[in-house]
């Protein structure tokens, strides 16, 4: 099963999800002019992509470039070869629009390697993408004028 849920945050996603679910949670911080996605479960290629997607569309809505990935709960990200598909991606769909993500790690070590994989494939690509430990850290950098 998969569930999208679009909120005013905070919203706890424990509160719905059992272990076998995967689901993204979609809010927007007025008070920071952040999109924030939050990531449960294991992630196909197929799953992540369109997670992707409506991210931006709804950060594009709100009139902000400013994500906030909390992939804590994230179980499995897919291959090396699907995160260098998703930074490729991200070229044909951001020719005028810079985005700034910060991203919190997952717990799973296997997830946190390839999301600092794809850190550096979006950084090459020219986006401004950071991973981080802890949400204050995320928070701090995201919302930073540098």
């Amino acid at each position: 099963m998969f569930l999208y849920i679009y909120a005013i945050c905070p919203l706890s996603l424990s509160e719905i999800l059992n272990e076998n679910t995967m689901a993204v949670k979609i809010c927007y911080h007025e008070d920071i002019k952040v999109v924030e996605t939050v990531y449960v479960g294991p992630f196909p290629k197929d799953e992540l992509f369109n997670s992707v997607t409506q991210t931006l569309e709804f950060a594009l809505e709100k009139n902000t470039l400013l994500l906030l990935g909390d992939c804590k709960g994230l179980s499995d990200n897919g291959s090396l070869v699907d995160i260098y598909s998703l930074a490729e991606y991200y070229l044909t769909i951001f020719e005028s629009h810079k985005f700034k993500e910060a991203i919190i790690l997952p717990e799973n070590k296997e997830a946190a390697k390839n999301l600092k994989f794809y850190e550096t494939t979006c950084i090459n690509r020219g986006f401004d993408v950071k991973v981080f430990s802890d949400r204050e850290s995320a928070v701090s950098w995201l919302i930073s004028e540098n």
